[in-house]
């Protein structure tokens, strides 16, 4: 039983510390400039051995990005404990995104990369084929987006929000702005200040409040 729980930790380790070299390269080199033969070799393994643990690159990227997905899972769920209706649960989960984004910028870029490359639908997509992490990763979005439709149907129920559209269909709808939104802030965060006059903190506060006004219409 020892045995073999040390076996198990000694793997989980070694997988760890594999993820944590693969992201320094992904950040030096870009996901193109990235192979499993510079890893292998920064890791100090033969590359036979990184297939033991990850099926491919694209698995060992969606380990990295996993990390980022199970943070941002844990904040959201706290955010929601502490919020009393549905429109209150649609505004800490959107702060609570902007604060990661804050806060782990790293793991923010490679969650949109992983979102760019991969184009999930909210539980549309068939995971059969994929890999192991990639399949960990979709499930996160997945109930990330299922928190989301959950408050927006329950404003709805109030009527504090009011819309012809489902909540799924909203929920889509909300993540395009709130995503194209983020992209501005953070393409352009140096230069906001002197070009626009406005921090990324008030260009996202004024954003929320416009689309809860349009929303409670």
């Amino acid at each position: 039983m020892y045995a073999r729980k040390r076996k198990e930790w000694e793997k989980h380790q070694r997988q760890n510390r594999i993820i944590d070299i693969s992201q320094k390269i992904f950040v030096e080199q870009g996901y193109g400039g990235t192979t499993m033969d510079r890893i292998a070799k920064e890791a100090g393994y033969c590359k036979r051995t990184l297939y033991l643990y990850f099926k491919d690159k694209e698995d060992l990227f969606a380990a990295i990005v996993l990390k980022g997905l199970e943070k941002l899972e844990e904040k959201m769920e706290e955010a929601m404990e502490t919020a009393n209706n549905g429109l209150d649960k649609i505004h800490a989960m959107a702060w609570t995104y902007f604060r990661f984004w804050s806060e782990e910028p790293l793991s923010f870029k490679f969650m949109v990369m992983f979102d760019h490359k991969n184009r999930y639908y909210h539980r549309s997509t068939s995971l059969e084929e994929d890999s192991f992490f990639k399949m960990k990763c979709q499930r996160i979005f997945d109930r990330l987006a299922d928190m989301a439709i959950k408050a927006i149907e329950d404003a709805m129920n109030v009527g504090a929000i009011k819309s012809s559209l489902s909540p799924l269909q909203l929920m889509l709808i909300l993540w395009g702005e709130l995503s194209g939104v983020m992209e501005t802030i953070a393409t352009r965060k140096g230069l906001l200040q002197d070009t626009y006059g406005i921090t990324p903190e008030d260009i996202f506060l004024n954003f929320i409040t416009m689309v809860e006004k349009s929303l409670g219409k």
